[in-house]
């Protein structure tokens, strides 16, 4: 097939004259910028003060439109300053001039990784200055993320960890190929970095993206424990949402309790705990929980087992300044007085927790988390679970109280009837005397006694039917029945003129001026609430 010579010619000549528009186009643009620095009155092969060339001078000080000229003249954007070893696009990046370095990159053949006297390249200076815009630039142009300072042992990633740069970390993060977890020259990484300069964001960055806990730092710490020697809740919070189990070397019971250990503490109880802990045998508990009350004031074991059991040590440190004046019937102590330390103390223990939803308590857990400063989803995440908790141990301690109440009741009834003759005369002395070693303050076990005996001498003006053909051994098990039958009734309204008369309010009052002793009062009060109930109840009943 014979070719048409005329349209090779033509497509020929059409290329020709493409090649000579564009030719003309970078003469003309190559002119203009000539002419426009003629006008500036700059000469290009000028060297200013300190080795920087017109090109370095401009992209130092931002003025983009001289830059495009200098380029477009033909100047040289590869020039290194002697003295500092920095180009033009080290200048421009340094200082955040994102433009600049647009133009800059257009320059076919820079020298993205170039670094200075200092070991610092264009990409390091822009992260750590927190030029996102400049740093995504020199990423998409090709600078390697991963390159190293030599003589320091930093990366880009590092320095914008360090500096708090968490835009440029952005970027760096989402890098492809990007080292997260590369330790500089001492060990530390990025993570580690940012957890030693409390920089929350950053961490919150790093994290998202991938970066590692476990790895073991400078000072032997993971990035957990950089947190802890830092003292910074937001740190530590987003740590253990991002680990749980990032927190279980930080030993809470060596370290000072001060607002940030209590804090962290309990945000390590609270890891996993959606609901409140549960107190099945309120009795029990209480028990437990008078029994580590120390006389000497070691506060230790008993905030140790409340920890065990689920409470915050906030809640657990409230709980052990309220128990302290228990401390007075703790083994040991000497008070000079009588009764069963043991019981007594449970009492207090029971009653003044009772009283604790009363006494800000939950308000003052809460300014705890505020003043070591956790976040405020933090502060709120651990309040609610305070509250819930006060709430249930104040619940809990109200039911022990009830049933507390109901044993020592029904134990002052056994021993009314104990110490009664056959001949239905009280032993008074030795009723008052089981009733304190019970655990019943002095005064309260008197009116008992005194109360039980004005009883039996009302009983003897009493006539009693007796059923015909009984024996004498078969009438007084009648009576004693009868007796047993009434005790409670009877009791209960000796008790109540006693109170009516206001006799044990002023026998305790002779015996100890209120408010001289915060224990004595919290007893001898709940004790009276004890035996008003009593009253109350089997007078109701009958």
């Amino acid at each position: 097939m014979e070719t048409d010579s005329s349209t090779d010619c033509s497509f020929d000549e059409d290329s020709t004259s493409l090649q000579d528009e564009d030719t003309a186009y970078y003469q003309n643009q190559t002119d203009r910028a000539r002419a426009y620095l003629e006008e500036a009155g700059i000469d290009l092969n000028m060297d200013e003060s300190g080795g920087l060339t017109v090109l370095m001078t401009a992209a130092w000080e931002n003025r983009y439109e001289l830059v495009e000229n200098l380029l477009a003249a033909g100047v040289a954007a590869h020039s290194v300053n002697a003295a500092s070893g920095d180009t033009a696009l080290i200048l421009a990046a340094s200082l955040g001039h994102a433009e600049v370095v647009r133009q800059l990159l257009g320059v076919p053949g820079l020298a993205l990784d170039h670094a200075n006297q200092n070991g610092d390249t264009a990409l390091m200076l822009a992260s750590s200055g927190n030029s996102p815009e400049v740093v995504e630039l020199l990423i998409k142009r090709g600078a390697d993320v991963n390159l190293v300072n030599r003589r320091h042992g930093y990366t880009a990633l590092m320095l914008a960890s360090a500096y708090g740069c968490v835009g440029a970390l952005q970027k760096l993060a989402a890098a492809p190929g990007i080292e997260l977890n590369r330790a500089n020259s001492r060990g530390n990484t990025a993570l580690i970095l940012a957890c030693s300069e409390r920089h929350a964001d950053e961490v919150e960055c790093l994290l998202a993206a991938g970066a590692a806990t476990t790895p073991i730092g400078s000072q032997g710490l993971t990035a957990f424990g950089v947190a802890i020697e830092e003292k910074h809740v937001p740190v530590v919070e987003l740590l253990l949402a991002h680990d749980p189990e990032s927190g279980d070397t930080f030993n809470a019971s060596s370290e000072l309790q001060d607002a940030f250990s209590v804090t962290v503490t309990d945000l390590l109880i609270a890891r996993d705990r959606a609901s409140p802990f549960d107190i099945a045998e309120p009795l029990v508990f209480f028990r437990t929980l008078s029994e580590l009350i120390r006389v000497d004031g070691d506060t230790r074991p008993l905030l140790q087992w409340l920890m065990k059991q689920g409470v915050l040590m906030a809640c657990a440190q409230e709980l052990v300044a309220l128990l302290a004046p228990a401390g007075a019937w703790a083994p040991g102590a000497d008070r000079g007085g009588r009764g069963d330390r043991r019981q007594q103390r449970l009492v207090y223990c029971i009653s003044a927790v009772a009283q604790l939803e009363y006494r800000g308590t939950a308000e003052r857990v809460q300014n705890i988390y505020q003043q070591a400063g956790a976040s405020p989803e933090g502060v709120d995440k651990l309040d609610k679970i305070a509250r819930v908790q006060l709430g249930a141990v104040a619940s809990s301690a109200s039911t022990a109280a009830a049933l507390l109440g109901g044993e020592l009741i029904n134990l002052l009834i056994d021993h009314c009837l104990q110490q009664t003759s056959p001949k239905y005369e009280v032993r008074v002395s030795l009723l008052q005397e089981c009733l304190v070693q019970a655990g019943f303050i002095e005064p309260l076990a008197t009116a008992v006694a005194s109360g039980w005996q004005a009883v039996l001498a009302g009983m003897q003006q009493k006539q009693i039917s007796v059923p015909a053909g009984l024996s004498f051994v078969g009438i007084m098990e009648h009576i004693h029945k009868h007796v047993i039958g009434e005790a409670q009734t009877m009791l209960a309204h000796a008790l109540k003129e006693r109170f009516k008369e206001h006799a044990l309010l002023s026998s305790f009052q002779m015996m100890l001026p209120p408010k001289q002793d915060e224990a004595m009062h919290v007893l001898f009060q709940t004790q009276c609430n004890w035996l008003s109930q009593f009253c109350e109840q089997s007078l109701e009943s009958n």
